[in-house]
């Protein structure tokens, strides 16, 4: 309302026309090509980082560590992988001596039963008695 008893006329949209425009700069095309702004006519603060370019190059630094993260973690799931695979390797060639000498081990539990049934018939045809815990045994 101070501007309307000043004399200030408005604009039909409500807004108020300045009647001083010596502070405003505008720009002539016959001066000059360029329109000549003062280095800190729209930021002047414009040497200061903004905080959107803090918070970018904060980013930037922050992804660059989650990549070395990423490459760190990738280097230490591969090394783990081929020890896994050095494990299981190992455990397969182990498993295949347990199997050779399970082997061996029905074998000649087979070839002891076939003794035992040879020592049994003998023990029968002439009827004494074995004793495992006789001497000589």
């Amino acid at each position: 309302m101070k501007r309307k008893e000043e004399g200030c006329p408005m604009f039909p949209n409500g807004y108020y026309l300045p009647q001083d425009v010596s502070g405003f700069y505008f720009y002539d095309p016959q001066a000059s090509a360029y329109p000549e702004y003062p280095a800190d006519h729209f930021q002047p603060d414009i040497r200061q980082q903004q905080p959107l370019e803090r918070r970018v190059e904060r980013m930037e630094r922050e992804h660059g560590r989650m990549a070395q993260e990423v490459t760190r973690q990738n280097n230490e799931i591969r090394r783990l992988t081929q020890e896994v695979r050095r494990l299981n390797d190992e455990i397969g060639r182990i498993n295949q001596e347990i199997r050779r000498i399970n082997e061996v081990n029905q074998l000649q539990t087979r070839r002891l039963m076939r003794l035992n049934q040879r020592l049994r018939a003998v023990e029968n045809r002439f009827n004494f008695p074995f004793v495992p815990t006789e001497d000589g045994f």
